[in-house]
């Protein structure tokens, strides 16, 4: 902490008779200086404050392998764990929340760094260097970016049919396209209705080969309201799709909606514009979604073969870069099928994986059918193409397991 200066019962100098006038420091003069050293000071004590808030969160980012360990009841449970070392990481059950061992305290694990957005049910990442088992090695700029929201706000006019599921023509609706969503998992809708009117608000669930299931009423929107619902999805739903809509909606039917947002989670949580999948290079400030041509010419998800379940190859991405390979996957588990505390799920041709050490580690996610239903588990990526999951969850009832991670070759 800097010392500010007292200047009580400090006088002023250089004012006698033979000094010059320009030459003189004045009462003014040294109230104007201590002014301006003790706004320094206020300035310097904040500084200090945020270098070390950054010198917290450093040592979490610069670290090489982060390690899901256990779970734990409350946030103070994490004061008992003895020998945590730096990347250990915790879930406290009751708050839903991870919590990683930076070197000095435990702090709640941030999934989004400099606007680079990650969405909730997936803790990814900066890009992993291969690591020994004793010594890791240094790591690359290159983040797996994904927004919470799902929904991109392309509102389409028209009507849902509530019994089919079909399209129908309206001039007072609203409805989104196909959204692909997990089955069993609770999704929360928001939306702000702007006009002072009533209106409805219905989803549609579909099965994978888009055939409708069902439609879930929420309760109306009043005028002028942020309207927030929750719905749990059938097992066999893949893709959701909602509308809205009144009959005393005005002409531009768009104008009265605003800030719609789907997420994973069982709460509404602030508004974000979607942002598609892609991976973001901090060093060239560049962003490459996806989508786009030269992404599926150099997606290889065909090479990658499912010792456990299925690989959903809408969700999922195999992409080589030069010496930089970036391997998304989402894996759907069959519900007859156990993943053991330490299983292997994946195989990958040892080719992508040579020079990288003994394995790659990072965090997955895992969507059982319990409470909660997105938990955090272990990924490693060996040296000889085998991915392997490590948890502490039960091993029936898992859904899905879900993770990204790009590394260098």
């Amino acid at each position: 902490m800097l010392t500010k200066i007292n200047y009580n019962n400090k006088t002023f100098f250089q004012d006698a008779e033979e000094i010059p006038k320009e030459n003189k420091v004045t009462a003014d003069d040294m109230n104007e200086i201590k002014r301006a050293v003790n706004n320094n000071a206020d300035e310097l004590n904040t500084a200090n404050v945020n270098v070390d808030n950054l010198k917290k969160k450093m040592n979490v980012i610069v670290q090489p392998a982060l390690n899901y360990k256990d779970n734990v009841a409350i946030v103070s449970d994490l004061q008992n764990i003895k020998d945590a070392k730096n990347g250990d990481i915790y879930t406290v059950t009751d708050e839903g929340k991870n919590y990683i061992w930076n070197g000095n305290e435990w702090i709640e694990y941030s999934k989004s760094t400099d606007g680079v957005y990650v969405r909730t049910d997936e803790y990814n990442l900066y890009a992993k260097v291969g690591c020994s088992s004793t010594e890791p090695k240094n790591e690359e700029k290159i983040w797996f970016r994904h927004g919470k929201n799902l929904f991109d706000e392309d509102w389409i006019q028209g009507q849902i049919d509530d019994s089919t599921g079909e399209d129908l023509t309206s001039t007072r609706c609203l409805k989104s396209d196909f959204i692909e969503v997990n089955g069993n998992t609770d999704y929360t809708f928001s939306i702000t209705h702007k006009k002072d009117v009533t209106a409805f608000f219905r989803a549609y669930e579909y099965n994978e080969n888009r055939e409708f299931i069902k439609c879930t009423s929420f309760p109306n929107i009043n005028g002028n309201q942020r309207a927030e619902d929750t719905l749990k999805t059938d097992t066999s739903t893949k893709y959701i799709r909602f509308k809205i809509g009144s009959t005393d909606w005005n002409d531009n039917i768009l104008e009265n909606v605003e800030q719609a947002m789907i997420e994973q989670n069982t709460v509404a949580t602030e508004y974000e514009k979607y942002v598609e999948d892609g991976i973001f290079i901090k060093d060239i400030q560049d962003y490459r979604p996806f989508s786009g041509k030269n992404f599926e010419e150099q997606n290889l998800i065909k090479e990658v073969t499912a010792l456990k379940g299925s690989i959903n190859l809408n969700r999922s991405r195999f992409i080589k870069m030069g010496n930089i390979v970036m391997l998304s996957i989402y894996l759907n588990i069959n519900e007859s099928e156990t993943i053991g505390a330490n299983e292997d799920i994946l195989q990958i041709p040892n080719k992508y994986v040579k020079n990288v050490g003994d394995f790659i580690a990072d965090v997955c996610s895992i969507i059982t059918n319990k409470s909660p239903n997105v938990n955090t588990g272990r990924i490693l990526i060996q040296n000889d193409g085998t991915i392997t999951v490590q948890h502490s969850l039960d091993n029936t009832g898992i859904n899905a397991i879900n993770f990204t991670i790009t590394y260098i070759i």
